[in-house]
């Protein structure tokens, strides 16, 4: 699916990051995730990850709503105590964005079922408070081969991982903790800070969306390591343990990447002499004062979702600005909506101040 004109209004301060292109939204919009758990990591990740635009996201959580955890479950209210936090989680985000699909389960995550539920998804996150579920995860992560982005907190502490344990050399959950900690202890016993399990899930859902989009080195293999008493982070890349006795087994070769679409040309001005062609000059208007362009269809960039109608489409669509960087967002944008024929034409390729 692309994006509509109320997918641009809606993340326009999203698209405004040169990060962020409409083909880049439009992946999360087509993006399927599962996240198992809505309480202390689930209930601050769930509202960002579908406020971000993730187009499908499914909660399985079988437990309901307590009131001696909404010190950390803040989407939940008092008056919701004994409610199903998976239905209320779903609620909570499909008000917050109508656009997107919500699902709940409401059912305990087994190993007869996890497969089933977790099946299509582009992106487990794991938000459980126990090391037996997080292990089954990591194995139906991998019989499955979808990504899993692990986070845990305890007292001040957190640690969260993206593992993909069946490509080469990426490590699963068990390279990193090959068994549970012997002192490892649930929220209930050892206590933890509302604001440390808010910060872990934030990180979870920000890795999240860094991954979806391909920013920055998000890998298979980074962990983060967060002491949020002590405010200190750790960012560290783990590889597989070759005699990891969960994923040795089940390696293959990752997949070969997909052929990245043609990038949009940047031409000067002559390399339209002899084309059908029309202008779009995405500057606001006080900067035409000055610097006209004359000829050019003047649209400003963040009126440009909205008068895709003006735009023909018979002829080389030639957007341009100031300095090529939102005539460019701007193409991106064309592009979304069906546009073929577009280029980025140089500002600084012409001198006469005419097209």
């Amino acid at each position: 699916m692309t994006l509509t004109p109320d997918d641009f209004t809606r993340y326009a301060r999203q698209l405004a990051l040169p990060e962020i292109t409409p083909a880049q939204q439009a992946r999360l919009k087509n993006a399927r995730v599962v996240m198992i758990g809505a309480g202390g990591l689930g209930a601050p990740a769930l509202p960002y990850l579908a406020g971000a635009g993730i187009g499908h996201i499914t909660i399985i959580d079988h437990d309901d709503v307590d009131v001696s955890n909404l010190h950390r479950q803040t989407i939940y209210t008092a008056s919701q105590s004994g409610q199903s936090k998976a239905q209320l989680a779903a609620a909570y985000l499909q008000a917050l964005n109508p656009a997107i699909e919500v699902r709940a389960i409401i059912e305990k995550l087994t190993a007869a079922n996890a497969a089933s539920l977790c099946a299509g998804a582009d992106l487990i996150l794991d938000g459980s408070d126990n090391f037996a579920t997080k292990y089954l995860l990591n194995e139906t992560a991998i019989r499955t081969q979808t990504p899993l982005i692990s986070a845990s907190v305890e007292q001040f502490k957190s640690v969260i991982g993206i593992f993909v344990g069946n490509i080469e050399n990426a490590p699963c959950y068990a390279c990193l903790f090959p068994s549970a900690p012997e002192n490892a202890c649930n929220c209930n016993d050892a206590g933890v800070l509302g604001t440390a399990a808010g910060l872990a899930g934030m990180y979870q859902a920000h890795l999240a969306l860094l991954f979806l989009l391909g920013i920055g080195d998000i890998k298979p293999g980074t962990i983060l390591s967060l002491d949020f008493k002590d405010l200190r982070l750790q960012n560290l890349t783990l590889t597989a343990d070759p005699e990891c006795s969960i994923c040795r087994d089940h390696k293959a070769q990752a997949a070969p990447p997909a052929k990245a679409p043609a990038p949009i040309a940047l031409v000067p001005l002559a390399a339209l002499t002899n084309t059908d062609y029309a202008v779009i000059d995405v500057r606001n208007a006080d900067e035409l004062i000055y610097d006209p362009i004359h000829g050019a269809i003047h649209i400003p960039l963040p009126e440009l979702h909205g008068r895709i109608s003006e735009i023909p489409r018979n002829k080389t669509i030639a957007l341009v600005c100031a300095g090529n960087v939102r005539s460019r967002m701007g193409a991106e944008m064309l592009c979304s909506f069906g546009f073929e024929n577009i280029c980025v034409l140089d500002r600084f390729s012409f001198t006469d101040r005419a097209a």
